[in-house]
């Protein structure tokens, strides 16, 4: 997902916990320090079920294959989409485990019976980016995390297919603060900000949004 669109409405409400970073939470290079704080929420790809959170689903989108603006295989291909064979054959810069996006990778692989070829292995989106648009490797990305360098011509896209794969974007919360007004409030905000993006915003036609439409008021009616 766009992580600029986002983080601009949402500024320093959105709190990253430790324990979810190498799941998705926050994609960095770096190990994150234990910050205290008195509200906690996190946003979450493709994370598996926790006990001491409540994983709420928001949105979903397909991940596309990203190579630099002038591969010729990807121009090659006409816009018709890749699959999980071939992208198997492509040197790829994808995170290393554990993090969300390279288990769903690796399992999809496994189901169709290939092997992925990393070249290297990156959590950073952004740094991610730069390799590829300099012709080091190909990523599996979403196509909102892109967007913005294919406008400006700087990477190229196609989707993939047999089998589609999705990032699906939650919001995380602490079990035992989910009534607690602060975080009912940064929540909804969140909640919110990405409906607006998925329905009419910049990420319409690309993400499907799964959360429910009634966002605001009590713990119930706040349905992420």
């Amino acid at each position: 997902m766009s992580g600029s669109a986002l983080s601009n409405s949402l500024g320093k409400l959105l709190v990253f916990w430790p324990a979810l970073s190498r799941s998705g939470a926050l994609i960095t290079t770096k190990p994150i320090s234990p910050v205290p704080i008195s509200g906690n929420l996190a946003i979450v790809y493709n994370q598996t079920p926790l006990d001491a959170f409540d994983v709420r689903p928001l949105c979903s989108e397909a991940m596309v294959i990203v190579g630099p603006p002038d591969d010729t295989l990807l121009q090659d291909r006409g816009g018709q989409p890749l699959r999980i064979r071939d992208v198997a054959e492509l040197p790829l810069i994808i995170p290393a485990f554990p993090h969300a996006n390279r288990r769903v990778l690796e399992q999809a692989a496994v189901q169709h019976g290939v092997h992925l070829r990393i070249a290297l292995e990156v959590d950073s989106v952004t740094l991610t980016k730069a390799l590829v648009r300099r012709g080091l490797g190909y990523s599996l990305l979403t196509y909102t995390a892109i967007q913005e360098e294919v406008a400006r011509g700087e990477l190229r896209a196609l989707p993939l297919e047999r089998p589609a794969i999705r990032c699906t974007v939650s919001v995380a919360t602490l079990r035992e603060q989910r009534a607690s007004r602060l975080v009912r409030t940064m929540a909804a905000v969140v909640g919110d900000k990405v409906y607006e993006l998925a329905t009419s915003g910049a990420w319409k036609g690309y993400v499907c949004w799964l959360g429910n439409t009634a966002q605001r008021g009590d713990d119930e009616a706040v349905a992420l």
